[in-house]
């Protein structure tokens, strides 16, 4: 998002003082101002799961802004995974361990991030 502001702006390509020009910063968000975080996020999904649509959605929202690596993996495509998941997908996994099943708990998923 862009907000026009009015500042000092020292132009780097000329060497001049402009004061009070109006420009437009960016809002990068935190991701951009900090480095990313080295954690590896995998949903363990289903096609045509309504609560697995829901994870994606908002798993890949933190992934912008929080910076972290993330896959999808299909429950029915391995059978050693079928047999651990079936019946609690999506499964949030932080680091190949189990963080949580059927829905993201927002504030405990940013804090299991920060360590």
């Amino acid at each position: 998002m862009a907000y026009p502001i009015s500042c000092a702006y020292f132009s780097y390509w000329t060497g001049t003082h402009l004061p009070n020009q109006s420009v437009k910063v960016v809002c990068l968000g935190a991701a951009a101002r900090s480095a990313p975080s080295a954690h590896q996020v995998t949903l363990v999904t289903r096609a045509g799961c309504h609560l697995c649509e829901v994870a994606e959605t908002t798993l890949r929202r933190l992934r912008a802004e929080l910076g972290f690596g993330y896959q999808e993996v299909d429950v029915d495509a391995d059978p050693t995974r079928q047999a651990e998941y079936s019946d609690r997908v999506p499964v949030i996994l932080i680091d190949g361990r189990e963080h949580g099943y059927w829905r993201v708990e927002e504030a405990r998923f940013r804090k299991a991030l920060k360590r």
